[in-house]
């Protein structure tokens, strides 16, 4: 049963409705906006991580692409100066340039020419082109060199 003793009035009763009440709804607004501002800028870093992956996957592919036509230099795409083009399946454009390594030493009596090799792939990514250029030099014999 309930206590039923009389309420000496001299003793002050606590008022747990007023003002503490209020600080604790403060501290609670307080932590929440905290807490929203720490995950806004964890869910910007996390986006621009994954933003930045896919750019370096794009870039990586692209340099394959670029690494690979340079091996088919002299096989399938021909070691004289002219320009070459072509796409891969997955939107990538790329391009050949081979021209005459010119130096200002006499050329050798050695039946090579020189050539500067160059090769160009392009892609596009939000809106935005992107390229990658590999250059180098390649020997090929001359028909007197033969």
């Amino acid at each position: 049963m309930a206590d039923l003793r009389p309420i000496d009035r001299e003793t002050p009763v606590p008022d747990h409705a007023g003002g503490a009440a209020g600080f604790l709804l403060l501290e609670v607004i307080v932590a929440l906006v905290i807490a929203a501002t720490a995950l806004g800028f964890a869910f910007n870093a996390i986006s621009d991580g994954l933003g930045r992956l896919r750019q370096d996957r794009e870039a990586a592919a692209a340099l394959a692409v670029a690494r690979s036509t340079f091996e088919r230099v002299g096989h399938d795409i021909p070691l004289r100066p002219g320009e070459t083009e072509g796409r891969t399946g997955d939107g990538q454009q790329w391009r050949v340039v081979v021209a005459p390594y010119e130096t200002i030493v006499p050329r050798p009596q050695a039946g090579l020419l020189g050539f500067r090799v160059e090769v160009v792939v392009q892609w596009t990514e939000r809106d935005r082109a992107r390229q990658i250029r590999l250059q180098t030099v390649r020997l090929a014999r001359t028909a007197a060199g033969s």
